[in-house]
């Protein structure tokens, strides 16, 4: 079930969807450090993942990761963050992406297991 909250309204969709977002925009700015994140995912085993981030735009994006085999909290501050390409497998995987410019752009983030690799993967986050 996909959960999504606008100010004081939630919608419940029980059904795939892709959404896709025109703009985001503040009345100040951007804050100084402004961040897309996923929720934690549970691959139900552990797995090597392969995290990639659309478009590639290393000047403008930062994508941290962090992993485990234990199930955690999106918020939990215990869990390290780790940059670069994951190198283990863990079952329970969540990504942040920065963006590092006002003009950055960020379409998705997906998380593919290393045998799904040039094929299709259910683990993408549209934005």
């Amino acid at each position: 079930m996909l959960v999504f909250h606008y100010t004081s309204v939630t919608i419940q969709d029980n059904y795939d969807i892709q959404v896709q977002v025109t703009g985001i925009g503040t009345v100040s700015g951007l804050p100084v450090q402004s961040y897309v994140q996923t929720p934690v995912v549970d691959f139900t085993a552990p797995q090597q993942v392969s995290i990639v981030v659309r478009p590639e735009d290393r000047d403008n994006l930062l994508m941290i990761w962090r992993a485990s085999n234990s199930a955690f909290d999106p918020h939990d501050a215990n869990i390290p963050w780790h940059t670069g390409k994951p190198n283990a497998s863990y079952r329970y995987w969540q990504v942040r992406v920065y963006l590092l410019h006002p003009e950055a752009v960020l379409d998705r983030i997906e998380l593919i297991p290393e045998q799904m690799i040039g094929k299709h993967s259910d683990m993408t986050f549209n934005l």
